[in-house]
């Protein structure tokens, strides 16, 4: 897990790295449960 923020109470970015696939359905409740403003499941698969 990595955050960063680029001032102090500021907005914050955070990236989770899993070992696989996230469901749309989790991705919808994390966004709905934590209030973020964007929620994204990206795959770097080659």
């Amino acid at each position: 897990m990595q955050v960063a923020r680029d001032s102090q109470g500021g907005e914050a970015l955070m990236a989770i790295t899993v070992d696989s696939t996230i469901p749309a359905g989790i991705v919808d409740q994390v966004k709905k449960d934590t209030g973020a403003e964007s929620v994204v499941s990206v795959s770097l698969v080659n």
